[in-house]
């Protein structure tokens, strides 16, 4: 199954190069009826991307990764888990990628997940190192 970059989701969502956004629409219809693959690298990334360089905040990334979830042509590489992450996300005062390990963790059934970071320590499953 192909697989799309950073840098080709980016151009996906926020249409800021109008010549590179066209050539990832003609791939998407290349693609109509075979999803394209994003990895977990590519939407930890694109979180990065998004809310550093883009100015997205929090609901606006929550808002678009959950449209992105929903979309047909893509197949998201744990998508359970993120949507877990991102519920997790807008419910908390934890970052996107705290809420993401936890429950990576938690579905593999690793108990606890030891940290420093104060916030992330009240997400399930993680436990503040002392």
């Amino acid at each position: 199954m192909p697989a799309i970059d950073t840098n080709i989701l980016i151009r996906f969502l926020v249409r800021d190069d109008e010549e590179q956004f066209q050539k990832v629409r003609t791939l998407f219809e290349e693609y109509h009826e075979s999803p394209l693959k994003i990895n977990l690298p590519v939407i930890m990334e694109s979180c990065w991307v998004l809310t550093t360089t883009y100015g997205y905040s929090k609901m606006k990334f929550i808002e678009t990764f959950r449209m992105l979830l929903d979309t047909q042509g893509f197949e998201v590489q744990l998508d359970r888990v993120i949507q877990k992450a991102l519920d997790e996300f807008e419910e908390t005062n934890a970052g996107f990628e705290d809420c993401l390990i936890s429950e990576l963790n938690n579905a593999s059934k690793d108990d606890p997940t030891y940290t420093f970071d104060k916030k992330a320590s009240k997400l399930k499953g993680m436990k503040l190192l002392r």
